[in-house]
């Protein structure tokens, strides 16, 4: 795989409270010719609107996915692609939004908690791996120790979503297949994902709260 800047990527995300959001992004390989070649908007659109809806599909309102780990203030509603060519300039952008679905889970986690997706390649190491952090805003998803209860229909589903995304995608006028893949800064090279795991620690992606205003400031004076 010699294009380890050009391809798809596709970011994917909704609310987490009233004033912040989650992302996610997927990174799709291209060919020669594709990674050459502008797409249309219309194409660009087409991409984000596909990799949306499977996700919402295969991850957030699949029975017992993503939404089920999530309060009702966690919503999924936009995806934004964008095409790069190999020097990792951008060739082409769309965007696709569907009405708000919001979160099903009982309870409240603050806005950052997440769970850490692992992507495994054929490739050892840590530049053979990537990480997706994956909105969990519910305290259903937790137990008695603070760590996840169960996640084996998150990682099951994610699986499912990234297979799907494999699919043939219409750029610039040519359709070829666009398999996912993870780019290691380190060694400047893309591999094909072949697994997804994750554990029951919980971790945080801070960013998805930095518009957040407190509501409630406390003092005491000391003398």
């Amino acid at each position: 795989m010699s294009n380890p800047h050009g391809g798809l990527r596709v970011i994917i995300g909704g609310a987490v409270g009233a004033t912040d959001q989650w992302n996610i992004g997927v990174l799709m390989n291209q060919d020669a010719a594709m990674v050459t070649t502008a797409a249309s908007p219309a194409e660009m659109n087409t991409v984000a609107s596909d990799v949306l809806n499977l996700f919402n599909t295969n991850v957030w309102s699949v029975a017992s996915g993503l939404k089920a780990y999530c309060r009702a203030s966690t919503t999924l509603q936009f995806a934004k692609s964008y095409q790069y060519n190999n020097a990792g300039l951008l060739l082409s952008q769309g965007a696709a939004s569907i009405t708000a679905v919001p979160g099903t889970g009982t309870g409240n986690m603050p806005g950052y908690v997440a769970a850490v997706m692992t992507l495994q390649t054929d490739t050892p190491g840590r530049s053979g791996r990537g990480r997706t952090y994956l909105p969990i805003t519910s305290s259903a998803a937790m137990s008695a120790t603070g760590q996840f209860s169960d996640l084996t229909n998150i990682v099951n589903a994610y699986g499912t979503f990234l297979t799907n995304c494999h699919k043939a995608y219409t750029i610039g006028g040519i359709t070829n297949s666009c398999p996912v893949i993870i780019w290691s800064s380190k060694t400047s090279t893309v591999q094909y994902i072949k697994a997804v795991r994750a554990d029951s620690i919980p971790d945080t992606q801070r960013g998805r709260i930095n518009k957040d205003v407190a509501a409630g400031l406390w003092s005491k004076t000391v003398s």
